[in-house]
């Protein structure tokens, strides 16, 4: 497990500049998952756990910062697709775990 940040002497301009995109994305995820999918009212709680799960295990065995960054990116296209799709609601991930 690699650890990344912006201020890392040893990362080169556009390492720092992916990781730097990283962490912003990271917010952008965070807060579309508290925003829209965490809805008490919609039973969302298991795609928080499921999403949130894979995407530590994927970051942290991200090898470098481009690897960082697409990992990330990747994320937050499934995410918005979820989120656009309603494909966040515990009856729907049931419902595809069961196929």
């Amino acid at each position: 497990m690699k650890t990344f940040y912006p201020d890392d002497p040893n990362l080169s301009d556009r390492d720092k500049e992916l990781v730097e995109r990283s962490l912003y994305l990271m917010g952008v995820i965070r807060k579309l998952m508290k925003t829209f999918a965490d809805n008490s009212k919609c039973k969302r709680l298991l795609y928080i756990n499921k999403f949130e799960t894979k995407l530590e295990e994927d970051v942290d065995n991200a090898s470098c910062a481009s690897h960082l960054y697409t990992i990330i990116g990747i994320a937050y296209e499934q995410i918005t697709h979820d989120i656009r799709f309603d494909n966040c609601r515990d009856d729907y991930i049931i419902a595809m775990n069961s196929l």
